[in-house]
């Protein structure tokens, strides 16, 4: 699957549409994701929303390391994820649906799936916390099924300003097996 990707080792934001270039491709193949990065916003899930509900339907599973939320309302959501995902781990069933409805809700309400992300266990999220500064490294490895991987590095956060080429001038470099 990702092996029969063609990724360029470098794409930077004035040439490449990081998001629809690099992302959407990868994680439509693949089963896991990832990341650490400075910066995450829930907004990158709606922007990739097609991706993403196609990584859930394969069982695709994300854990992200970060250093600060870009938004105190994803906070909130990864919060009630978490909370949703204790109490249905002690009432043994799945409360928040079926995967048809994870289509909907990244399209419609960012924060609804990224709580719904972790309450499934789709996404695990920590904070790197450091004495003095912020965690502010930016690296990622996108897997699939077949064992193949690409793992790639550069300036952009998870974020929208990041991935979106109307905004910040990013660059990765891309290293797949």
């Amino acid at each position: 699957m990702l092996r029969t990707l063609n990724f360029k080792g470098v794409y930077k934001s004035d040439e490449d549409n990081l998001l629809e270039d690099f992302y959407m491709p990868a994680l439509s193949v693949a089963r896991s994701y990832d990341r650490a990065v400075g910066f995450f916003s829930a907004a990158t899930i709606s922007y990739a929303a097609q991706a993403i509900s196609t990584f859930v339907r394969h069982d695709g599973r994300m854990r992200l390391i970060l250093g600060a939320f870009a938004d105190a309302e994803d906070i909130d959501a990864v919060t009630k994820g978490l909370e949703a995902r204790a109490l249905s781990e002690r009432v043994g069933t799945e409360l928040l649906g079926q995967i048809d409805r994870v289509d909907d809700a990244l399209f419609r309400n960012r924060f609804e799936a990224l709580a719904w992300l972790v309450a499934q266990g789709r996404l695990d999220i920590k904070i790197a916390l450091r004495q003095s500064g912020m965690y502010h490294d930016k690296i990622g490895i996108i897997s699939d099924a077949q064992g193949d991987s690409v793992v790639f590095s550069g300036s952009a956060n998870e974020s929208l300003h990041a991935l979106l080429p109307t905004h910040n001038y990013e660059s990765i470099d891309v290293f797949p097996s």
